[in-house]
């Protein structure tokens, strides 16, 4: 058996005519409230897309500086031991100390 569509939405339109407005008044609070929530939904999902953004570019830039900070005090370091090595001719434990 064969349903077609158009009477299937006319039989609706048909029933929904009948009701009273006061009848309606569930059913359009309910619908309210759901698009008011979908709404309410997607703009706090849209804000918490964009604070992790955020935060990840905050992270990415302070493992940068960090890194960047580590290999210039390395850099500093290999050169007081390349000046220590050219200083002197003896290099020891006990004239690092001096």
């Amino acid at each position: 058996m064969r349903v077609d569509p158009r009477i299937l939405i006319q039989h609706f339109s048909s029933f929904w005519r009948r009701r009273r407005a006061l009848d309606l008044l569930p059913f359009l609070v309910l619908a309210t409230g759901l698009l008011s929530t979908m709404a309410l939904l997607d703009q706090t999902r849209r804000f918490g897309k964009q604070e992790h953004l955020q935060i990840e570019s905050t992270l990415v830039n302070n493992v940068i500086e960090a890194l960047r900070t580590k290999l210039e005090i390395n850099i500093t370091m290999l050169g007081a031991v390349v000046g220590l090595f050219n200083a002197s001719t003896e290099v020891s434990q006990r004239s690092t100390c001096l």
